[in-house]
């Protein structure tokens, strides 16, 4: 009869243990998915190479993805196949400062940007008014 009790009180923990960690689980996949959604629409971008295996790319016409390959074959979207073991490395990465490096990141590309329009423009003022056609 004890042997009985263990067991069923055993289950009963276990059905406990699992629903909590279900709940946990869809809690943190969830964060994962609102805050690589907020990354990806402040950067928006047609494709860019970020920190740490991630990169950000339209999907659609106004939709901007987050993805990841690292842990996994090939780029998977944090928004729309997100795992535990993802949404554990992505919440890592904003721990040790990821969303900095993506900030760096961008300023940088901002300047050398203005650089080459800086360049760019320059040399269009340079241009005479009409240029003559080069027929082949």
């Amino acid at each position: 009869m004890n042997q009985d009790n263990s067991v069923i009180n055993a289950l009963k923990r276990l059905e406990r243990a699992g629903a909590e960690n279900s709940e946990t689980t869809r809690k943190l996949i969830e964060a994962t998915r609102v805050l690589s959604e907020a990354v990806a629409a402040r950067i928006k971008s047609d494709y860019m190479e970020l920190p740490a295996f991630y990169r950000c790319r339209f999907h659609g016409e106004d939709t901007c993805w987050l993805e990841s390959s690292e842990g996994t074959m090939g780029w998977s979207s944090l928004s729309a196949n997100c795992d535990r073991d993802m949404a554990l490395r992505f919440a890592g990465n904003i721990a040790q400062g990821w969303l900095n490096e993506v900030v760096q990141l961008l300023e940088k590309r901002k300047q050398e940007d203005q650089e080459a329009t800086t360049s760019l423009e320059a040399a269009t003022q340079e241009l005479p008014a009409r240029l003559p056609v080069q027929e082949f």
